[in-house]
């Protein structure tokens, strides 16, 4: 089989029509047709119902994209690793990283490999941790630099980097903001700005407002910390976030006050458990554990 017809189709999967899926590639429209058609000829089913306006992926084509979405990624992995072979430091490392990355040195640590590794590549993409997981386990990046500790353990390794506690983060007038330390309890009654479902950090958050004895009234859900700091500052709420990403972006209208509960959260480099490294991959996380050890 054909890598470029399962290439088309799951660009087709993913672009929703033929003309997009064309200028992705390239190519014309006509020419997306005729490799779907003939990819349906070859499997002996319909892919993609052409039927109505906008083009949908049948129930057995999604069967396919997702076989095609797997063989194609395993091929580019072992691309990737032949590629170490060309010369003993050479290939390229993908790897997903939070966006709060450069709280807790990670960069330092891509900076120190390139010096002593100028042959690889490093291309680091950014994502959540829930979406990078999904990533790792696609084969779509060799490591991922995640929030870490509900992770299982039973599908991934991690090498612990740094750690980080949960803070509250206050309006510089506000009425606790003098204290040295206060319980969750007495936050009760405030609206909370807080990040996104998609982050690691909001059942945690839930989880020990629960324990506090309340359900946390939360007015603002987004990605941006510094969105989150600025409606603070004009007493919008307040919001509970890592001390590192507070101390970042904090402002001197805004407060960063410890709490009596303490939840910690780690941020490690993760790999699969049951899969080897490319070649240049597997040389960035034993660098990453002497330097980590050491």
């Amino acid at each position: 089989m054909d890598l470029n017809k399962l290439n088309f189709l799951v660009t087709l999967s993913e672009c929703g029509s033929f003309t997009d899926a064309a200028e992705r590639l390239f190519t014309t429209q006509s020419s997306v047709s005729k490799v779907i058609k003939a990819l349906e000829d070859e499997v002996g089913i319909r892919l993609v119902d052409r039927s109505k306006r906008k083009i949908a992926i049948t129930e057995q084509g999604k069967v396919v994209v997702q076989h095609a979405k797997s063989i194609l990624a395993s091929y580019n992995y072992m691309m990737r690793d032949i590629s170490g072979y060309v010369s003993e430091h050479a290939g390229e490392v993908k790897i997903a990283v939070v966006p709060t990355m450069a709280h807790y040195n990670f960069p330092t640590f891509l900076a120190e490999f390139r010096k002593l590794y100028p042959t690889v590549t490093l291309t680091i993409e950014e994502s959540e941790s829930i979406s990078a997981l999904d990533k790792l386990d696609m084969m779509s990046c060799d490591l991922c630099f995640i929030q870490s500790e509900h992770l299982d353990r039973r599908k991934f390794r991690k090498i612990v980097i740094s750690q980080d506690r949960l803070v509250a983060v206050l309006p510089k007038n506000h009425r606790l903001a003098e204290r040295p330390q206060i319980a969750l309890r007495e936050l009760e009654k405030e609206s909370f700005l807080q990040q996104s479902l998609s982050t690691p950090l909001i059942n945690p958050i839930l989880d020990i407002c629960k324990k506090a004895g309340f359900n946390p009234s939360i007015s603002y859900i987004g990605k941006h910390h510094e969105n989150i700091v600025s409606m603070v500052e004009i007493n919008m709420g307040v919001s509970l976030m890592m001390q590192r990403a507070a101390e970042f972006f904090k402002t001197e209208e805004v407060v960063i006050v410890p709490l009596e509960e303490e939840v910690v959260s780690e941020f490690s480099l993760v790999r699969k458990q049951k899969r080897d490294l490319v070649q240049a991959a597997n040389l960035f996380w034993e660098y990453m554990q002497s330097s980590c050890i050491s």
